[in-house]
Order: C-alpha cells, then structure tokens, then sequence
C-alpha cells in the first residue's frame, strides 16, 4: 500500500535519520562538520517492522500532520484488534484528510472490523462514487463483500478489475488473486 511505503519514508526521516546527523559544534558548520571533527560510524537503520507501537505514536506525537505514519499505525491497530486505538488514529486522519479515498477506505475497513458491515458498505460506495478507481476502496469493499455479505459474485466483479490494473504493488496483487480464488471457490458451493 502506498501509504505503507510513505510511513517508511517518514521513520526514516523522523525516526532513524536522525541518529546519522552530527551535533553542531560551537561556531561549527550547520552540517555539524567541520574539519578535523571526529565523527563517529552511523548504525545501521532499523525494520519498520522493528519499530515499537510507542515509538510510532512518540513520533505522530511530535508530527501529527504526518499522514503515512498515522495510517500505519491505525493498521497495526486493527491488525491487533485494538480498534480504540485505531478509531483514534483515524479519527485524526479523517479530520486532516476527510477526502483521501486511502483515509476513508481504511475507516470503512475500520467500521467493518467492529461489526458495522451497513456503515463500511455504505463508506465506501461513497468513496467510490468520488473516486471511482481507488485501488484501496476497491479491495477493501471486495473483502466486505466476500466475507461480510456472502456476495462472491460482487467481490469478483472489483477483483477482475483490480486484477486488470497495472498499477497495484506486487504484494496487493497476491492478496487480490488469493481473494479472487476463495471468491471464486465460494460461487461454487
């Protein structure tokens, strides 16, 4: 997901990159270097998957705009089924970004993890309607159908045209052809 890769970007800015930057001496350069000045060797940079719940929340804390890093954070949220946390976080990125179809496709995924399917559908189809080619709206709404409605006939519909895109990061296009294939097995049955 693309705001995955933002959220990378930004531990590495707010997180990791500064740890590789020097005090700047007295009357020193603004780079901290300054001839004959004794640097020491940087450490290596961190996994993302490495970095804590609170270390994520310290730097939305002191960087609250800061989108990518909220979005992961909420994600990790759900992932972990502590959806108050999550709610939180996308609380926030709803009021930063109430039109970004990444923002509200996860608050759809959001309202369907906490049992409000109706909510999470109708979400979305609004998203839809505004942004009709939002890979995330569309994958998000697919999985609702699939496992929140029974409708594998609806999810394949958005599946094929997902499938068809080349434009999905390789990971998203595992997930929709291993959707695709459990949507496809329950037309069967």
């Amino acid at each position: 997901m693309a705001y995955l890769a933002a959220a990378a970007t930004v531990v590495a800015a707010l997180v990791l990159v500064p740890q590789y930057a020097d005090e700047r001496p007295e009357g020193g350069f603004v780079s901290g270097n300054e001839a004959g000045s004794a640097r020491t060797a940087p450490t290596a940079p961190r996994d993302l998957a490495e970095v804590t719940n609170a270390e994520m929340e310290a730097v939305i804390s002191a960087n609250p705009n800061v989108l990518g890093m909220r979005l992961a954070l909420a994600d990790r949220y759900i992932a972990e089924a502590r959806y108050d946390k999550a709610t939180e976080h996308y609380g926030m990125a709803l009021k930063q970004a109430p039109n970004d179809p990444t923002v509200r496709a996860g608050a759809a995924w959001l309202l369907f993890k906490t049992g409000d399917t109706g909510a999470a559908l109708r979400f979305l189809d609004e998203t839809l309607a505004d942004t009709p080619t939002s890979p995330d709206a569309q994958w998000y709404k697919a999985r609702i159908l699939l496992d929140g409605r029974s409708d594998p006939h609806g999810a394949l519909d958005i599946l094929r045209r997902l499938a068809a895109r080349g434009d999905l990061p390789p990971e998203r296009r595992n997930e929709v052809s291993q959707l695709m294939a459990r949507a496809k097995e329950a037309t069967r049955r």
